[in-house]
């Protein structure tokens, strides 16, 4: 299955595409799809992509070539030149936005031009107003707000070998709209696509103009590569993405089996993420079948000098004449050929891709190694997009995850205050972006309603939906304990609990709590508590505050539960008229302000002692009110809740 060289020499111009895709598989996620639409830009150059990989003049392949450079970088107009006889650079075709032809380049920046094609870089004037900004007096006189020109590498962009052949000229003149590295980037991907593309129809019109019977080939190569990108770009799906990519590096190669690896942040060894081989065995219905890491056996001589050397591997009479990279696994394999590319951006290696043929099939030769690297190249755009896919798609995992624990923690919370007598009640829990597992509840006793209310304060360990769902937990088993066994002894219901939740938990979890029951008959409270945060009772007889340490075991831990460990023994507590308890989570006193400094426990009594005397509701808006001030602009850290009883 060799191809001509001619056929080929534009494939070898596309294969670091993959690896510019790859590169960006390596950078934080953000928080939702880029401002500047970067994901939107990436899909609208797959689509402009196709448009060039059809038969047609090369006229008109000019024109779409910048048709696509001005849609997926928003710019004004664009202009190509290429370099011809004397190295001379020709203008060759001007586009503005709405798709009109230029006839001349017009008014250009000379300087930008000059310095792309005498370095090879690409050259970013991201506003032409803003300090430091070129001053020539060509780009003084355009009135220009922004420019971007990239150079049209002909050769091989990856290994230094090539030149410069042309360059893609844009720029904007409106106000609103600057390029940035993005624009950069996506402008960078299509001139090179562009050089494949120029090249492989300048081919194809020489071959016809001679009469050539490599005309139809080479027709056959542009269907090929308009097929594999329009598969590429079918799905979305990383998972899907990986083994299309593989399909077609074994369709084309003809190889025996192929995987892809990828070097990941925090490990330098590259990672198998799929490979493939055809099933000979099954029939048409399954064509390839998966290999897993330990089916794959394959010469990581020729993996490790691909990736040392950061150049593809050919390895064409491996049992023969492949010496040192001939080792004793490819023996066993009974391999005949070996080919590995690299992944490489702008230097660093980022993966490879490996194929392999046994001595039964063909021997691969260096027109193949050209095609394989090719094909990667076609699969650039398509993966870059299914990465960003992936990475909004967990974004947007983990934004739904916190809006349905939020959900969950304001369910938690009683919606209606209980009417009980001689007791004033009053809640808040205001939850932290980072949802924890703060509650509180109140439950009447059917048996004495009006008088018996259990007061419930808890708070799990961690964040998240997790901590959410224990807080559920802990809900309904309460709830249900007190409606078998009643409220007459909250220790014992905290060790019921505690059994319920330590067999329930991941290790490390646990939940802190102070249980509480109101007995309007006898005017007092009795409680127990399992390492909560202390109580905060204001009596009315001194006018001060007094801090009661509430003491105990976190619940969940551990099943077993005695004198030192578990909830505290049942402790009455008898209030006055006026009398006020203040109850409340971390979340108050750990509080933080921009100096990292936490509200603190003697804030909050101090609080309590200043405002003592007035209703339930004044001092829950006086501690809250304290805490916002404290905290300033710092975002909320943690879930905090306040609930107040005062006697009345």
């Amino acid at each position: 299955m060799a191809l001509d060289q001619d056929e080929l020499r534009l494939l070898s111009e596309i294969s670091h595409k993959l690896d510019y895709a790859l590169k960006s598989a390596h950078r934080p996620a953000a928080p939702a799809a880029p401002a500047n639409g970067g994901g939107a830009a990436d899909a609208g150059l797959l689509r402009a992509l196709h448009a060039l990989w059809v038969p047609q003049p090369l006229d008109r392949l000019f024109e779409a070539i910048m048709d696509a450079a001005i849609a997926v970088t928003k710019a004004e107009r664009g202009f190509l030149m290429l370099v011809e006889e004397g190295r001379k650079l020709r203008f060759k075709v001007g586009r503005s936005v709405d798709q009109r032809t230029i006839q001349t380049e017009g008014a250009t920046s000379r300087t930008i031009i000059k310095q792309v094609v005498s370095t090879g870089q690409t050259s970013l004037v991201a506003d032409t107003s803003a300090g430091g900004a070129p001053t020539s007096s060509s780009i003084q006189g355009l009135k220009m707000r922004s420019i971007l020109c990239a150079p049209m590498i002909f050769g091989n962009p990856e290994t230094g070998e090539g030149q410069v052949g042309g360059v893609i000229y844009l720029d904007a003149r409106a106000m609103v709209r600057t390029f940035d590295e993005t624009s950069r980037e996506l402008l960078e991907a299509l001139a090179a696509q562009a050089v494949s593309a120029i090249g492989l129809q300048s081919d194809l019109e020489r071959a016809r103009k001679t009469g050539s019977p490599d005309a139809d080939k080479l027709q056959q190569n542009f269907e090929r590569l308009l097929d594999v990108g329009r598969s590429i770009s079918s799905t979305l799906v990383l998972e899907e993405l990986l083994e299309l990519v593989m399909e077609k590096v074994l369709e084309v190669t003809r190889a025996d089996r192929g995987f892809l690896m990828l070097i990941e942040e925090g490990n330098p060894e590259p990672a198998f993420k799929i490979g493939l081989a055809w099933n000979k065995q099954d029939g048409p219905a399954r064509r390839m079948r998966k290999l897993t890491q330990t089916q794959f056996f394959f010469s990581r001589s020729v993996t490790r000098r691909a990736l040392e050397e950061k150049r593809s591997v050919i390895l064409q009479d491996a049992q023969g004449g492949g010496g040192e990279d001939a080792s004793m696994s490819i023996m066993q394999m009974d391999l005949n050929s070996v080919m590995v590319s690299p992944l490489i951006e702008k230097g660093n290696t980022l993966g490879l891709i490996y194929v392999d043929s046994k001595m039964s099939n063909k021997a691969f030769g260096d027109s193949d190694l050209s095609l394989f690297e090719a094909l990667a190249g076609q699969a650039a755009i398509g993966l870059k997009n299914a990465l960003l896919y992936s990475q909004v798609a967990q974004q947007q995992r983990m934004e739904s995850e916190i809006q349905i624990a939020a959900e969950m923690q304001r369910d938690l919370c009683p919606k209606v205050l209980p009417r009980i007598h001689g007791l004033e009640l009053s809640g808040v829990m205001e939850p932290a972006r980072e949802v924890g597992g703060d509650y509180y509840d109140f439950v009447e006793d059917p048996e004495n309603p009006g008088q018996v209310l259990s007061i419930i304060v808890g708070d799990v360990s961690g964040k998240g939906l997790g901590a959410g769902i224990v807080a559920v937990m802990a809900r309904c088993f309460l709830r249900s304990m007190l409606g078998a066994y009643g409220p007459e002894d909250p220790q014992q219901l905290l060790r019921y609990l505690n059994a319920t939740l330590a067999g329930e938990l991941k290790p490390g979890k646990f939940m802190t709590m102070l249980l509480m029951v109101w007995d309007g008959r006898a005017q007092a409270v009795r409680y127990s508590a399992a390492g909560h945060e202390n109580i905060i009772v204001w009596r009315a007889a001194t006018r001060r505050a007094e801090v009661i340490p509430s003491g105990g075991s976190p619940l969940g831990l551990s099943a077993q539960t005695d004198e030192r460990r578990g909830p505290t023994a049942n402790v009455e507590l008898a209030l006055g008229p006026g009398d006020t308890l203040v109850l409340y989570t971390d979340g108050v006193t750990e509080a933080m302000n921009r100096d990292d400094d936490e509200f603190t426990l003697e804030r909050l009594v101090d609080i309590v002692h200043r405002t003592g005397g007035q209703t339930a509701d004044q001092i829950r808006d006086a501690v809250m009110a304290g805490v916002v001030a404290w905290r300033g602009e710092r975002e909320v850290s943690d879930d905090i809740t306040l609930v107040i009883l005062r006697r009345v």
